[in-house]
């Protein structure tokens, strides 16, 4: 068939092999182990007579404890970058996002009237924003490439941009949760008003945030990979927001370069505002720093045709 022919075929059929793909897991083997024996460690958990590798996680004092085989633990680690029984735990005792509690019902009826600093609601659930945040550009990752089997890539430019407008959407909440945590303190109540009633540019705000709780200035932050890989998506995404274009337009090799900037422009990024702050990474944080990779396997035939 000539291939004319064929990308007329496929034109019509809407359907071609998937452009975009990501790895399977966050964490290698051994990195994941690794991972899970520091948390254990952290919670005051000594290493089973068996080892680690072998062991059954069990606490007798709590009847409803169901153990956690270790080995359980480092797959959920690889798969989803995060063991979800156990790192709240140590979240829970951080001062900015520690107190957040996620809770609901199955009684559509039921509400619960809450105090949330300063504003009061009802609600049927409550889930900390920055963990919906988090899934969701996770998740939009993910169906990005899974919806990458298209001629036009329709839907895979609807969740990336909804990747890239999440991203930044993070990272202005994580700065929002530090000025709401500092403005309850009255002595703090100048420096957080001039944050919030800040009409100015981001880098501006941002520079105030930095003073405020670094003692940093912007310019720190300007030499850094984790600002240059978060100004490219932040561009990105004000492509979309303010920009002139018509249309999505991208070679699939940026696209796969955008969707891996999440790991140091996002996750990195917040990470080292944690550290700046004397503070120690979340488990957000290091889901995001350890994202799944994207990559391109027409992209990567090729590459591997001409080496041949």
């Amino acid at each position: 068939m000539h291939p004319a022919n064929s990308i007329v075929i496929q034109l019509l059929n809407g359907m071609v092999e998937h452009q975009l793909k990501l790895h399977s897991y966050h964490y290698t083997e051994e990195k994941a182990r690794k991972q899970v024996v520091g948390i254990l460690e952290s919670l005051g958990v000594t290493e089973p007579a068996n080892g680690w590798y072998r062991g059954v996680i069990n606490r007798p004092q709590d009847p409803k404890w169901v153990p956690l085989p270790v080995p359980n633990l480092v797959r959920e680690m690889r798969l989803t970058g995060s063991v979800a029984r156990l790192l709240p735990m140590l979240d829970q005792s951080d001062p900015i996002f520690g107190a957040l509690l996620a809770f609901g019902s199955n009684d559509p009826s039921l509400h619960w009237t809450t105090n949330d600093n300063g504003f009061t609601k009802k609600a049927s659930f409550l889930a900390p924003i920055h963990g919906a945040l988090t899934s969701a550009i996770l998740n939009s990752r993910v169906k990005a490439c899974e919806s990458s089997n298209q001629v036009i890539l329709t839907e895979t430019c609807s969740y990336f941009s909804s990747y890239l407008l999440l991203s930044v959407a993070l990272v202005e909440r994580f700065m929002g949760m530090y000025v709401v945590n500092a403005a309850l303190n009255p002595s703090n109540r100048d420096r957080t008003d001039n944050f919030i009633n800040s009409r100015n540019r981001f880098e501006d705000r941002l520079d105030i945030w930095l003073k405020m709780f670094t003692g940093r200035p912007l310019d720190d932050l300007r030499t850094r990979r984790e600002w240059e890989d978060f100004q490219i998506l932040r561009a990105e995404r004000n492509k979309i927001v303010h920009g002139n274009e018509a249309y999505f337009g991208y070679l699939i090799a940026d696209l796969v370069q955008h969707l891996n900037r999440v790991r140091l422009g996002v996750g990195g990024l917040l990470g080292l505002l944690r550290e700046w702050c004397n503070q120690g990474s979340l488990s957000f944080i290091d889901q995001l720093k350890s994202a799944p990779l994207a990559y391109a396997p027409g992209l990567e035939k090729a590459r591997k045709r001409r080496k041949a």
